[in-house]
């Protein structure tokens, strides 16, 4: 009886602690799952927040560049009233290079109003490549106002 007195004191502080321990551990997952749901919504919240940056970047982009454009159509309509009152030799190579301008200027125009938000690297390689074309057309804007012939 005494063996079993022993046996009995020692195996109830050891069920004791496995059951507490067992506990502990569902508690553990609990907290964890709990940890891994608040990380998924943060996840969430942080492409919500993403996607609304990309989109005002691309209507900011698209504002600031049209009145690029628009600000060369004016110019454009500029030279082409001075060239009409103006009986130059190059008028003809002069409007020539104006109707080019004035293509490549829709063109742009187009580009910039199709564009449909497709992805953040898609929406930096447009970006970039646009941001040179309109470098190039300003160039060749300028190129064509400058009166580079000798007199």
């Amino acid at each position: 009886m005494k063996k079993a007195m022993v046996t009995l004191a020692l195996a109830l502080p050891a069920a004791g602690i496995m059951i507490t321990s067992c506990q502990t551990s569902g508690t553990n997952v609990e907290k964890a799952r709990e940890k891994l749901q608040d990380a998924e919504e943060q996840v969430v919240v942080a492409n919500q927040e993403l996607i609304k940056s990309l989109n005002d970047s691309i209507q900011m982009f698209k504002q600031e560049n049209g009145e690029i454009i628009t600000s060369y159509e004016k110019s454009m309509t500029e030279i082409k009233t001075k060239m009409a009152n103006n009986k130059e030799e190059n008028q003809i190579i002069l409007e020539k290079k104006l109707a080019m301008l004035e293509q490549n200027n829709e063109e742009m125009k187009i580009r910039l109003e199709e564009y449909r938000e497709d992805g953040r690297e898609n929406w930096v390689a447009f970006k970039n490549e646009f941001n040179h074309d309109m470098e190039e057309l300003g160039t060749a804007f300028k190129d064509l106002t400058v009166n580079n012939v000798k007199k």
